[in-house]
């Protein structure tokens, strides 16, 4: 009887939070975070590059806010000095805005033991170009200068984690060391600035 009691009660509480679901989902946006400082932001070496992770469902923020949107994904990052970051692909499409430096990125190709894009479709890029990247393809972004970091945004979509589909693979550089030398560490700031100047110039034009 008493195990009667319980399931009847866990099959109420069930029905009762889906009648619930609207008053809770209003509750959680109405303290969500709404607004981020550009101080608060702070990048972290992720195995690509540098990334500073300014939407994710997932991440809170410093005030231990989650975001108020749901089904973005949007970051910042930055890519070594004549590097990379890690040749991947993923069922979500992704835009990238090229915020800073100049590069080109591989779209497409095979998986082999030594490469996946390099054998892609080349395309050249500088601050200010747009690449958008179709699902499931591999790509890689590579930048060009040799003295100076790249930095770019990247947008993509949560819906297909609330589905349960989303998947990502990466290829070719797994376990690569930070660049966090003493001259990179003690330029970074430097180089973020720049770039986040450019990209003001770049949006008033």
């Amino acid at each position: 009887m008493a195990e009667r009691e319980r399931e009847r009660n866990i099959s109420f509480e069930v029905y009762q939070a889906n009648l619930d679901f609207k008053k809770h989902a209003k509750e959680e946006r109405a303290k969500a975070a709404k607004i981020v400082k550009g101080k608060d932001f702070q990048p972290k070496w992720n195995g690509h590059g540098y990334t500073t992770y300014l939407i994710d469902p997932k991440l809170r923020y410093a005030d231990g806010k989650l975001p108020a949107t749901k089904q973005l994904h949007i970051f910042k990052e930055m890519i070594p000095p004549g590097g990379s970051n890690i040749e991947h692909k993923h069922l979500q499409e992704a835009v990238v805005f090229l915020l800073y430096g100049r590069g080109h990125t591989f779209i497409g190709g095979e998986k082999d033991e030594e490469r996946a894009t390099s054998v892609g479709d080349r395309y050249d890029w500088e601050a200010g170009d747009l690449i958008m990247v179709p699902p499931n393809m591999w790509h890689v972004f590579i930048n060009d200068d040799q003295e100076k970091p790249a930095l770019f945004l990247g947008i993509t979509t949560t819906l297909l984690d609330h589905l349960g589909i989303a998947e990502m693979e990466h290829h070719g550089s797994e376990g690569r060391k930070p660049w966090d030398d003493e001259t990179t560490r003690k330029d970074f700031e430097k180089y973020w600035r720049e770039a986040q100047e450019q990209a003001a110039n770049i949006a008033s034009k």
